[in-house]
């Protein structure tokens, strides 16, 4: 198991880190942590979203993915990124190109 990480500076927007342990034999993501200087509410938008995307298989529909996290992002409000940013920085972060 592997520790990736990404970090992406969102035009307009604001600042996104990600911290996942990505397993390289079973091609899945065990952990996530979403950081940045972007904004949530309610606080737990963000658990919700890591606790999407764990254990998560890659390759994954990254329009499928987006969705999801749209859905959880629309029981509040994520302002400085959107659900389009987190996945494109996890799929930089494991070095996926594509899905």
């Amino acid at each position: 198991m592997k520790k990736r990480y990404g970090i992406r500076k969102i035009p307009d927007g604001k600042l996104i880190k990600i911290e996942l342990d990505y397993d390289e034999t079973a091609n899945k993501i065990h952990e996530v942590k979403i950081t940045g200087d972007f904004f949530c509410y309610p606080e737990n938008i963000i658990p919700k979203i890591e606790k999407l995307l764990k254990n998560k298989t890659i390759p994954f529909d990254s329009n499928k993915t987006i969705l999801e996290i749209e859905q959880i992002i629309s029981e509040g409000d994520l302002i400085g990124v959107s659900a389009r940013d987190i996945v494109e920085v996890i799929l930089e972060a494991i070095n996926w190109s594509g899905d």
